[in-house]
């Protein structure tokens, strides 16, 4: 349920997406009606920006973020590498986890935003970012669930060590043989660890049927 929760915030997103491409010339009152009208379906989204040519320009909720307004879309380290996969390949970008206002982390993903020019070729305009909270994402997806009998660890290999880093969870569960399933995020690969709660010993569910609960959770 962990992946198909982001895709679903990422298909609002491009509903999103699909508007302003047609409205190129949007104000901050157009963008917060649409983000406004986009956070009132379930989602885990709590932030929304665009970027026309990829500096921060509108904002939702205003005040909790107009302090990134004339801000780079996609800071350093690894921009220039996620600018050409936004730009020139039309992928999404997903960043994270960051830290946010409310003591939480969150997962930026960045979509590309194209508009028709007078020749009636699509150009690039910029980027749309949504910030989803994760805790919300971990609650909806199952992994908070209070009878959960796993312990669950989320982690991913960084890109640049090779190692691995912890996202979520204790570490420790990676050294317990834990049964792991992926969840691919596109330009992330995110392993979901678990083991049962009081280690191996006292489990009374055969390794398969926590599979199962995994694979759940996961997808």
């Amino acid at each position: 349920k962990l992946e198909a929760n982001i895709n679903a915030n990422i298909r609002l997103l491009q509903g999103m997406v699909a508007v302003i491409g047609t409205e190129p010339h949007v104000t901050q009152q157009r963008f917060e009606a649409l983000s406004k009208n986009l956070l009132q379906n379930p989602s885990q989204i709590r932030n929304i920006v665009a970027a026309p040519n990829l500096i921060t320009t509108f904002v939702y909720p205003y005040e909790r973020n107009k302090g990134f307004i004339g801000m780079w879309l996609l800071p350093p380290p690894g921009a220039q590498e996620s600018i050409v996969k936004l730009r020139d390949e039309g992928k999404i970008i997903i960043n994270g986890p960051v830290p946010l206002k409310n003591g939480s982390m969150g997962l930026i993903v960045t979509l590309p935003v194209t508009m028709k020019n007078d020749l009636g070729e699509n150009v690039f305009w910029g980027g749309l970012a949504g910030i989803v909270d994760l805790a919300r994402l971990y609650e909806d997806s199952g992994l908070r669930a209070p009878d959960l009998p796993l312990t669950v660890a989320i982690s991913e290999r960084s890109n640049t060590s090779g190692k691995v880093v912890l996202i979520d969870g204790k570490g420790e569960i990676l050294e317990q043989d834990p049964v792991t399933m992926t969840v691919d995020l596109g330009n992330k690969r995110w392993a979901i660890s678990a083991v049962p709660k009081g280690g191996w010993e006292s489990a009374s569910k055969p390794d398969a049927l926590i599979r199962t609960m995994i694979t759940a959770m996961a997808g």
